[in-house]
Parts: C-alpha cells; sequence; structure tokens
C-alpha cells in the first residue's frame, strides 16, 4: 500500500463545518459521495476510417458479450439518429449519412463481470469520456486519462462535476425540461435539453445551438434557462460531535482474514500478513484498531539474518496503548483457536530476530499483532482517525497480492 494512504488517518474539524445545500442535496466535495471507484478500463479504437458517406472502427480487444455499439450522427435538419451498422471481421461499417448529414460520435455501453459502463469517442477514434455505473444507478464520470470529474446522482437528479484536486466546481439539475449548470455562486454556466431527435446546448449571450464539427447550428427553442433558480446553498451550524470512548479495543494489521489466508484455519476475524524473509529492506504495513479504523504502521526490517518489527502509533491526546503483542508463526499447523487468543511466544518490538534460528530459516513467515488500546472519537480538537475500508479496490488487490505469497508457507 502506498505510503501516502497515512494522509487518511487525521479527518479535519473542518469535514463538519462544510456547506450543504436545503432540500436536492448537491455534492459539494468528493467527502459527500461514495468512494470513487476506479475508471473502468474502455476499449481503445486503434483504427477509424471515412470511407465516403460511412465510418469504419475497429477496437483493441473483443467487445463484451454484452455490449450495445452506438454510431451517432446529424442528419440534414439537425436531428440526431444512431446509424446502423454491419460487422466485418473485426470492424465495424456504419451505413451511409444522410445526406447533408454529419458524425458526431461514437458510443459504446457495455456490462462484464462486475463493471457497468458506457465510452465515449469522437469520430477520429479517441475517447473522450467514460461512465461508471453503481448498483443503484449513480454514475461515475471520468475524463480520457481516467482522472474523476463528475458523479450524478440517481436519487436527486443532481450533477456535479469536481476539479482535479476533487473540488465541486459546477452542479446541475432539471428543470422545466432542461439540465441547467450552475456555479457555487448560483450563476447560470450553461444548459442542455434532448429529446428524441434533438440534443442541444444553451450559454448566455448565444442561445440554444447543436454542438457539430463542421460548426455549431443556432436553434430556436421556447425555453428560458435563466427563469430557472439555482438551489440554495445555506451554510449549517457544525454540530456539537459525541464523544465515544473505546476502552482496550485491539489493534491488528491491514491484511489476510485467517479464512482468507487458509480454509482450514480458525473463524475468527483476526489478521495476518505473510511476509517475505528473503527481501533485504523495510516493509511497511498498517495497523487497525477496532477492525475499523487506521491508527499506525508497522515497520518490518529484514537485513541479513535478522528480522524487527515495530510499531508507530501517532502521539495524540486520546490513544492509550494499554499492551503490545507480535508473533511469527512459520507454519499455518501452529495457528490454532488457542493459539491465536495466548501471549505466549511473542517478540519484543524492535528487537532482531534471527531468521535462521528463531524461524526456522523460513523464506515466508506469517506476522501477527494483537495488541490494545483505548481511544475517544473524536478527538479534543475535532479530528478523527480515518475508516478502514477492507473492500475498497485498493485493498481487495493488496490482499490478492499477499495471498500469492501463502503457497510459500509451511503446511
Amino acid at each position: 500500500m502506498k505510503k501516502a494512504l497515512m494522509a487518511l488517518f487525521l479527518l479535519m474539524a473542518a469535514f463538519l463545518a462544510v456547506p450543504a445545500l436545503a432540500a436536492t442535496s448537491v455534492p459539494l466535495s468528493v467527502r459527500e459521495i461514495p468512494a470513487v471507484p476506479p475508471a473502468p478500463a474502455a476499449p481503445q479504437v486503434i483504427r477509424a476510417v471515412q470511407n465516403g458517406a460511412t465510418l469504419s472502427v475497429t477496437f483493441d480487444r473483443e467487445l463484451p458479450r454484452e455490449s450495445r455499439l452506438a454510431f451517432i450522427a446529424l442528419d440534414g435538419e439537425g436531428r440526431e439518429d444512431s446509424l446502423r451498422y454491419a460487422r466485418e471481421g473485426g470492424a465495424f461499417t456504419t451505413a451511409a449519412l444522410p445526406e447533408g448529414g454529419q458524425w458526431l460520435r461514437i458510443e459504446l455501453a457495455w456490462v462484464a463481470e462486475d463493471v457497468n459502463a458506457t465510452a465515449c469517442y469522437n469520430v477520429g477514434g479517441g475517447l473522450t469520456q467514460v461512465t461508471r455505473f453503481d448498483g443503484s444507478y449513480n454514475e461515475f464520470v471520468y475524463g480520457a486519462d481516467g482522472a474523476f470529474i463528475e458523479y450524478r446522482e440517481d436519487a436527486t437528479g443532481v450533477w456535479t462535476r469536481f476539479d482535479a484536486s476533487g473540488n465541486a466546481t459546477v452542479y446541475s439539475y432539471e428543470a422545466q425540461d432542461m439540465r441547467v449548470w450552475f456555479d457555487l455562486a448560483g450563476n447560470i454556466c450553461w444548459a442542455t435539453y434532448a429529446d428524441g431527435f434533438y440534443n442541444v446546448t444553451w450559454e448566455p449571450g448565444r442561445g440554444w445551438f447543436i454542438e457539430a464539427p463542421a460548426g455549431d447550428i443556432a436553434v430556436r427553442l421556447n425555453l428560458d434557462p435563466t427563469r430557472v433558480s439555482p438551489l440554495v446553498i445555506v451554510a449549517e451550524p457544525s454540530p456539537t460531535p459525541e464523544v465515544v470512548w473505546y476502552s482496550n479495543n485491539t489493534i491488528g494489521l491491514g491484511g489476510l482474514s485467517l479464512q482468507e489466508a487458509d480454509s482450514r484455519l480458525p473463524n475468527k476475524w483476526y489478521n495476518i500478513v505473510p511476509i517475505d524473509l528473503t527481501r533485504q529492506g523495510r516493509q511497511t504495513y498498517y495497523l487497525i484498531i477496532s477492525d475499523a479504523r487506521f491508527i499506525g504502521e508497522c515497520y518490518v526490517d529484514v537485513w541479513g539474518d535478522t528480522v524487527t518489527v515495530t510499531c508507530q502509533i501517532p502521539g495524540i491526546s486520546g490513544i492509550e496503548l494499554k499492551s503490545e503483542y507480535g508473533r511469527w508463526f512459520t507454519r499455518l499447523s501452529q495457528i490454532t483457536a488457542s493459539s491465536i487468543e495466548s501471549t505466549a511466544n511473542g517478540f519484543a518490538f524492535g528487537v532482531p530476530v534471527s531468521i535462521s534460528r528463531d524461524l526456522d530459516g523460513a523464506d515466508v513467515a506469517l506476522l501477527f499483532i494483537r495488541s490494545k488500546a483505548t481511544y475517544r472519537q473524536p478527538f479534543r480538537d475535532g479530528t478523527e482517525l480515518a475508516r478502514y475500508w477492507r473492500n475498497t479496490p485498493e485493498w481487495k488487490q493488496f490482499r490478492r497480492d499477499l495471498q500469492t505469497l501463502m503457497p510459500l508457507v509451511e503446511r
């Protein structure tokens, strides 16, 4: 895991004082939306050819079985249409453009494994945008470089765009058949309108128009976005946080549960981490308290025939370390319901252990930590320990990497 995760340790008191919206909820920061998943790996167009009035594209891979491809064009009257196409080998070739028409874009929707997504390409085949749907039909939108840029909340219909730092910049909602976009000061930025035939945009001073590669097309439309009111942003008083003390809670490693490590191990929630003792230098892992929050780091230093384990917990008023316990297991058979609860056969933190003598010369051994601490949330300055979400894609991948070491542990 990256060192940068330690920046998640403390969520500042300002977290509680961010303005909120009355009535419909407009996300004003990334904190108000679920954890942003990674951008889907969209198929890439490796060849796009316009041959007279037809367009042909070839992707870099076989499209998923559950997919829908659309070639969007304007007809001579400025109406959008999805042209039929035929597959010829690995290429998809469209029917002819309507007379006076223009190509607009290529759209692909697909479902594969746990991904439900769409991608948009320009006529030259360049990827312009990718959208991922979650289980509630909320949408996460990413740019061509995979950076998260927009969140579309299905329940409220509010869409919010973010800058590279994760700060909200503009939002929109649907009113009077239009989607109207405002900045956070309530100024109108632009609007869009779409029906079965037209997809048009409005901008201050320009009116309604169709965005087309050969030049924008003016449209007369009896809809006035300036009559739509922005959502009112009101400052709410910061709530007084309730202080909760957690007494003698367990500190363990962020790693594999016993059942993830081997289904024959006891069905207990404790975690272990397989450590490659042939790898010289420092390895860093994370300490989790209550199996819910980050509380520190664990350093494993391998130098020659010795391995030293040290733990670091931030010296914050409101954390009181009660006890420390760590143990090495060199065989799976050593892990039993009683041994995992015992305080025997532990090592001293900060003291080197001989790999050849004390760990039977193992190439991979299992590190187990079960310390205790009392802590309060929030702390007196209003900050809190960051939550540990074990089912994020990053932590799932981390555990998959650990599992590759398990076959090297002696049975």
